[in-house]
């Protein structure tokens, strides 16, 4: 994670130098879905993070062609539902950190001189670096763990949507939607998992043009 991180921050130092490159960090809210639905299973969302790096390139004088490198985490948290006098792991807390490239076509609308509007979907590929569960017991107690390389996939993709406003044509506010469409479980008899995550965060264009 680190040397991701500062391949990111090294990046980012010469990214003045360039028209129409920026940076990007936000706040996670994640959580995966079940092809199967399951009375004692209860799944959560995690608070997590993304930062990053993107490039504009205008495509016509609406849209723009936007892709972006971001460090992400995603994951879930999970507690299961026990009968009574039966004991057991209260909650796992599960946390996927991937190298995810957005490859989304955006749409950019003067609202004012000084405030854009845009709105854009594309694809994004994603490349499991790390994942860990932590589990919680009912005593307090609790013990992390790192899965095994054949616990998970190691590609992600999906569908990625963005709505935001940009103020003087530098400083993004957004919000943005990942829907995973790969089934990240490779065992093929246990239920299907797919990502999701819902971020905010702000961006930051080192040039206007």
């Amino acid at each position: 994670m680190n040397k991701l991180l500062y391949t990111i921050l090294l990046l980012t130092t010469f990214a003045s130098a360039f028209a129409q490159i920026g940076i990007k960090a936000g706040m996670n809210i994640s959580k995966y879905s079940y092809s199967e639905q399951s009375f004692d299973i209860d799944r959560h969302n995690i608070l997590a993070y993304n930062i990053g790096i993107n490039y504009k390139q205008p495509i016509g004088k609406t849209f723009s062609f936007w892709p972006e490198l971001i460090y992400t985490l995603k994951g879930a948290d999970i507690y299961h539902s026990y009968p009574i006098g039966s004991t057991g792991p209260m909650k796992y807390t599960n946390e996927f950190s991937y190298l995810q490239l957005n490859l989304p076509a955006v749409a950019v609308f003067e609202i004012s001189d000084n405030i854009d509007y845009e709105l854009g979907a594309g694809l994004f590929g994603a490349y499991l670096t790390n994942a860990k569960v932590k589990v919680e017991e009912f005593d307090g107690s609790s013990t992390t763990k790192k899965y095994e390389k054949d616990d998970l996939k190691t590609m992600d993709f999906g569908l990625v949507f963005t709505t935001g406003i940009r103020l003087n044509k530098t400083l993004g506010l957004n919000i943005n939607y990942d829907l995973g469409l790969q089934n990240i479980e490779p065992d093929s008899e246990a239920p299907k998992i797919k990502t999701r995550n819902f971020s905010i965060g702000i961006s930051w264009l080192f040039s206007k043009d």
